[in-house]
């Protein structure tokens, strides 16, 4: 039997009354708890965002640095002797020498970068 209005409250047993109120109250607490729950882990939420959003933009523009140092030496060395476009796979590594090197890390750099936005980063609106 669920109670509507305050008369049919007031219609039942003392016990039952009691019972009722009580299991109201143990609903409505339940109900606030979740919600203070919920706000915490959405504040984490929003601040871990901003924590992997800052070292994805470190992680980029680290590339982009990389990318205008090897634009450089690729300029210097272009202009003693034609680099030689090298590529060593072993099993201590992949070993790249080339004068474009420094498109092939602007390039992943920028990649990376779009891929993050496109699939771990994007906005949607949620209500």
């Amino acid at each position: 039997m669920q109670v509507t209005s305050t008369d049919e409250l007031s219609s039942l047993e003392p016990t039952t009354r009691e019972q009722y109120e009580e299991a109201l109250r143990g609903y409505y607490t339940y109900r606030i708890e979740g919600y203070h729950h919920r706000q915490k882990v959405l504040e984490w939420q929003l601040e871990a965002s901003k924590i992997i959003f800052t070292v994805v933009l470190l992680v980029v523009l680290a590339g982009v640095y990389f990318a205008a140092v090897q634009f450089h030496v690729g300029l210097n060395h272009r202009t003693k002797e034609l680099a030689t476009t090298e590529i060593d796979a072993s099993l201590k590594g992949i070993r790249i020498s080339s004068h474009v090197l420094g498109v092939i890390i602007l390039a992943l750099s920028l990649a990376f970068f779009y891929c993050y936005l496109t699939y771990v980063y994007p906005v949607t609106e949620t209500f």
